[in-house]
């Protein structure tokens, strides 16, 4: 309903600019073009260094989880092979270690994930507002008076379609 709501006010907003930009823009007609956002996203030069170093990042975390599970493993299968020998209050202390590593191996494969999340969130969060900022720059440059996101846009002229000009665009700089 949202996005119905969003493609009304959008079309609409279209209308207007339209009509009122024959008066404001009477020189000249106005330029509009549309973009496929994650197109460009996807082809930003910067998004693929940011996704190589995010991968590693993932992979060292990974590894890091991936010792404390083996840890974890190598501790409970010596428990398992020493149980029937352990006195009773050795025994509790063992399954007591094993279930706080445990616990503890569950919380930091949690906390790593949802920090990897948040990196993640903020380097798309970034590499979007940069990408943004660079299609207002080749809007100025174009003498383009709307660009929109192709997104919202139903239909339109092969040549409005700006997409791989921009994807050009911001990987120049």
């Amino acid at each position: 309903m949202k996005y119905i709501m969003k493609v009304g006010f959008l079309m609409c907003f279209c209308a207007l600019l339209v009509f009122a930009g024959k008066g404001v823009c009477a020189d000249r007609p106005m330029k509009i073009g549309y973009v496929n956002l994650e197109k460009v996203f996807n082809a930003y030069n910067k998004t693929q260094s940011s996704k190589v170093d995010f991968e590693k990042e993932k992979d060292a975390q990974q590894k890091e989880i991936s010792k404390k599970q083996e840890e974890l493993q190598k501790l409970q299968e010596e428990y398992e092979k020493n149980k029937d020998l352990l006195k009773p209050e050795e025994k509790t202390k063992k399954e007591e270690e094993i279930k706080n590593k445990s616990q503890v191996l569950y919380t930091d494969t949690m906390k790593a994930s949802q920090a990897l999340e948040e990196k993640r969130m903020g380097l798309i969060n970034t590499l979007v507002g940069e990408i943004k900022d660079k299609i207002k720059n080749f809007a100025r440059s174009e003498k383009y008076d709307l660009i929109l996101d192709a997104q919202i846009v139903l239909s339109g002229p092969e040549g409005a379609d700006l997409t791989n000009a921009i994807i050009e665009f911001v990987n120049k700089k």
